[in-house]
């Protein structure tokens, strides 16, 4: 019996070091920040579409408008991202597990691969689903986090694989409606993990 006790105070001690690496290793201002940029694209697209986007060569090409898309966002992230950054680094905290960090520094692999993959649907012709795969692929990254840090990371993980996955039956075309309200969604549930895991800390 004492055996099963050690072996279930371990299994909980490893547990515990897991979810409170994954609390610190997350930056939630940084979440919170990049969900205000999803709220915002919305915004700056159609701006973009009313300005010169429409009556360039762009506009009816629709996976090359995509690709400049993709690349013109990655740097105002990493713009954004650059300007806000704290000087507080909550990766040396004394409760993140080196060895978490480093199997959770695999996120950034996962992430250039999203992109190259949206990439290659809009170069194929299948622009219209880029977003979905991109729902997709963020539920698979955050559904491991959630597992390294709070349960309503995973909950979200899981809505964004629903809704990835959904979307591609419903979307035949280009379709602004769909893709805003994805966008908004995911704009609002950044700011939400954003704030549960500062609240967390």
């Amino acid at each position: 019996m004492s055996d099963y006790q050690n072996l279930a105070e371990q299994i909980n001690n490893i547990e515990d070091t897991l979810k409170a690496s994954g609390r610190y290793i997350f930056d939630g201002k940084k979440l919170i920040v990049a969900g205000i940029i999803f709220l915002l694209i919305p915004v700056i697209q159609y701006l973009i579409n009313i300005s010169f986007w429409k009556i360039s060569y762009i506009y009816h090409n629709i996976e090359i408008g995509i690709f400049i898309n993709v690349i013109f966002y990655i740097a105002l992230f990493k713009i954004v991202f650059l300007v806000t950054k704290t000087t507080k680094n909550h990766r040396y905290h004394p409760s993140v597990n080196i060895y978490v960090e480093k199997a959770i520094d695999l996120h950034d692999v996962i992430l250039k691969t999203m992109f190259v993959t949206v990439i290659i649907l809009s170069i194929c012709g299948f622009g219209n689903i880029a977003f979905s795969f991109v729902y997709i692929f963020l539920g698979l990254v955050y559904n491991l986090f959630g597992r390294f840090s709070l349960e309503i990371i995973r909950k979200i993980s899981i809505s964004y694989i629903v809704i990835g996955i959904i979307s591609i039956f419903f979307v035949k075309d280009y379709n602004n409606i769909l893709w805003q309200l994805m966008m908004v969604y995911l704009g609002l549930t950044y700011i939400v993990m954003g704030k549960i895991l500062e609240k967390s800390r």
